[in-house]
């Protein structure tokens, strides 16, 4: 096991990056590490918003709720192990249901989520706009971009300051007919604060042409409503 982790960072490390540093190289270098829980037992949650489309449907709407606890945190020379234990609950009155748990590996490079045996790297330096590197790891035949979109500095959310923030635009593919985009906002100390999943298809019909009438898909979005440590 631990040979395929450090497999695994080895190939992360080798994955090529295009970028253009611009104001950011007089600021303070951070990161993933940063952007990502620091101790067990701290935890997040969101509210989810998903819509479903299909054609001659009405809109499918349903809110739900996700937390994300660490539940263990190991440390090795290459990188730092994450077990996290993913609950959900369809009413704030309703107790927590475990779903499934997640493993993450974060280092002073990279950050990437293991799901279901599916690695993907969420982050990775440097740090700056227009980063980009390939998300789905070890897939030459779909390769997904990432790219950071924009680095902020003195962010505020919630009401809470944070010292930088990362918008990153984890896949794209936009076309006349189609919008398939993921957006993500990071937040130094906290992790993901929001995240855009859009995933459909328009109306290409000549009466429909450039209303951006949706015929199928789905758009969910996770919300940052707590965090803290238990």
């Amino acid at each position: 096991m631990k040979k395929f982790y450090y497999l695994l960072l080895l190939g992360i490390g080798s994955v090529a990056c295009h970028y253009t540093i611009r104001e950011e190289a007089n600021q303070p270098s951070l990161s993933p590490l940063s952007f990502y829980f620091t101790q067990k037992g701290q935890f997040c949650v969101y509210e989810v918003e998903s819509k479903q489309y299909a054609l001659g449907k009405s809109v499918e709407s349903q809110v739900y709720w996700l937390r994300y606890v660490v539940t263990s945190l190991s440390d090795s020379l290459l990188y730092k192990k994450y077990l996290i234990q993913l609950y959900t609950r369809n009413d704030t009155t309703q107790a927590w249901k475990a779903l499934e748990t997640i493993q993450s590996l974060v280092s002073t490079q990279v950050l990437v989520s293991i799901q279901q045996n599916t690695p993907v790297c969420l982050l990775r330096t440097p740090l700056v706009a227009h980063n980009q590197w390939n998300s789905n790891l070890y897939n030459t035949q779909k390769t997904q971009l990432a790219s950071i979109q924009q680095r902020y500095f003195k962010y505020q959310w919630q009401g809470q300051n944070f010292d930088e923030a990362l918008l990153v635009t984890s896949y794209q593919d936009s076309t006349a007919v189609a919008n398939q985009v993921s957006r993500q906002l990071y937040l130094t100390g906290v992790g993901m604060a929001y995240q855009e999943i859009t995933d459909v298809q328009y109306c290409y019909q000549a009466g429909c042409v450039g209303t951006s009438q949706i015929d199928f898909g789905k758009i969910i979005r996770y919300k940052l409503i707590d965090y803290g440590k238990e």
